[in-house]
């Protein structure tokens, strides 16, 4: 469910120690945590009222690109890379961008930089000459944390892990 800002500050507001937020957001675990310990004693409240009430001053552009903003490594790399979330949640369309590499001047949210849709858990990373990790966690089949080589694409990782 998508809110606006408003009615989301309220509901943070008024009902936050309950977990509406959570299950409106389809985050049950944590909604039902929220319902049980008040809101986790009210801190996690008081946190997501303080989160909550900074959205309200932040403009549209910015809330678009919120979570996919330039770091500093991000700023001396000429380039980037798309990364999907390798689970069973994950659409056919960010499947098919991952591991994809980029131009920042090139970059055109939506198109070619997350968010690619609604709900799109992508992410990118600054791709550095000579610099590689040797693994990133994955899914299995069963929900379990694993740990994949690096460049192993969400193809091969759905064959081997998920079929």
């Amino acid at each position: 469910m998508k809110l606006n800002k408003y009615a989301y500050f309220l509901i943070v507001l008024l009902l936050g120690f309950t977990g509406l937020r959570k299950f409106l957001e389809k985050k049950w675990k944590i909604g039902f945590v929220y319902l049980f310990t008040a809101g986790l004693l009210g801190l996690g409240w008081i946190y997501d009222i303080g989160i909550s009430f900074c959205a309200l001053f932040r403009s549209s552009n910015e809330d678009k690109n919120a979570s996919h903003s330039h770091s500093a490594v991000d700023i001396v790399s000429e380039k980037y890379m798309i990364h999907c979330s390798f689970d069973n949640k994950t659409c056919e369309r960010c499947a098919k961008l991952d591991g994809k590499v980029f131009n920042y001047k090139d970059k055109i949210v939506g198109i070619n930089f997350p968010p690619f849709h609604e709900g799109c858990r992508c992410w990118t990373s600054a791709v550095l000459e000579g610099y590689k990790h040797s693994k990133k966690s994955a899914k299995n089949k069963q929900g379990h944390s694993i740990l994949i080589p690096t460049d192993m694409s969400y193809d091969e990782w759905k064959k081997e892990f998920m079929d």
